[in-house]
């Protein structure tokens, strides 16, 4: 735990004999630690500054940065573009995907009580909320595509949580994550492993080819998104990736309410001019949605109609619908002038 201006934070949680446990990373003193989590675990990794010991609920860090917003999306659609971004605002602490909440809201917490679920993942918020830096104001974590599976656990911890959905064309993402299978594709050579990621009995997953379970994966996907904004459309922003990266400025950062300031803005252009996925070469991002539809295979497309199509549909009406209420909402000629206050 905090010790002497050092920080501990979880960075991969497993299970062994059903004792919740944590493989802890000490990111070391303030001096010298790098602004950014993701780029702060790397560097202590790489320093060996970790170890393993069971979650103690009672030390649980206090005055920790409170969750302020989460980043979901439906896989390979510019939520690691959005989260870059975030990351170079200096008011902002960002975790991408890191391992430890996407494990206790994967299936394999399921098991245990809702109540231990609740208390596994709300000590990890208060872990991965202290801040790094002086000037740190609030946590914004990007989540995995399936996370929206564990919604209802975040929302009882964070209320206030701010809420992003980034989807893209299905026939893209079906592409992307054909020619590059994603870790939990791994899951696919397991069938009770499979069966627990797709919510089906074993029995159905035999016979199943690769990319047929990979669809069924994105599905499920597209539809926890959708089955989600459903239930609350006003509570999120929906961004699709066509719309990206102008979207970033013109929607992003004011739903947070964060307003960069004007040293920090030709940060965070640049940023979106990288490929995302290469962070160390930092070659330029060339848009590649048309080559995607254009090479799909008949099979894949079929695919795609079978499994995706419907509740990609169902984002993009979901989405014009929020749109359209919103203009309403803001149109002069029906609402009286606001004034709208950033915090």
């Amino acid at each position: 735990m905090p010790d002497d201006g050092e920080i501990c934070i979880p960075d991969r949680a497993v299970i062994a004999s059903a004792q919740r446990m944590f493989r802890w990373i000490s990111l070391g003193p303030a001096a010298g630690r790098p602004a950014g989590l993701n780029a702060a675990l790397r560097a202590a990794r790489a320093a060996g500054r970790q170890w393993t010991q069971p979650i103690d609920e009672a030390a649980a860090p206090v005055g920790g940065l409170p969750l302020s917003a989460g980043v979901f999306h439906v896989s390979r659609c510019g939520s690691t573009l959005v989260a870059n971004v975030l990351d170079r605002l200096r008011a902002v602490q960002l975790a991408d995907e890191l391992q430890a909440p996407l494990d206790i809201l994967g299936p394999y917490w399921r098991p245990f009580p809702i109540s231990r679920q609740q208390a596994d993942l709300d000590l990890t918020f208060a872990l991965l909320g202290q801040p790094l830096t002086p000037e740190k104001r609030c946590l914004i974590m990007k989540f995995s595509s399936s996370s929206l599976s564990g919604l209802s656990l975040m929302e009882a911890i964070a209320p206030a949580m701010r809420k992003i959905l980034i989807f893209r064309d299905p026939l893209e993402v079906l592409v992307s994550n054909l020619r590059t299978p994603p870790p939990w594709s791994a899951f696919f050579k397991h069938p009770i492993r499979a069966a627990l990621y797709l919510d089906l009995r074993p029995s159905r997953i035999s016979g199943l080819a690769l990319p047929d379970f990979i669809a069924r994966g994105l599905a499920r996907d597209f539809t926890l998104a959708a089955d989600a904004v459903a239930r609350a459309p006003a509570d999120w922003l929906l961004i699709d990736y066509a719309d990206l990266p102008g979207a970033i400025f013109g929607d992003v950062l004011s739903w947070l309410s964060l307003v960069p300031d004007a040293g920090e803005l030709p940060g965070l252009v640049e940023e979106t001019r990288l490929y995302s996925k290469r962070r160390d070469d930092r070659s330029d991002f060339v848009p590649d949605g048309a080559r995607k539809r254009a090479e799909a295979s008949p099979a894949e497309r079929d695919l795609c109609e079978r499994w995706l199509r419907e509740p990609y549909e169902r984002l993009r009406r979901l989405r014009a619908a929020r749109i359209a209420a919103v203009t309403a909402e803001t149109d002069p000629r029906t609402t009286p002038p606001v004034i709208v206050e950033c915090r």
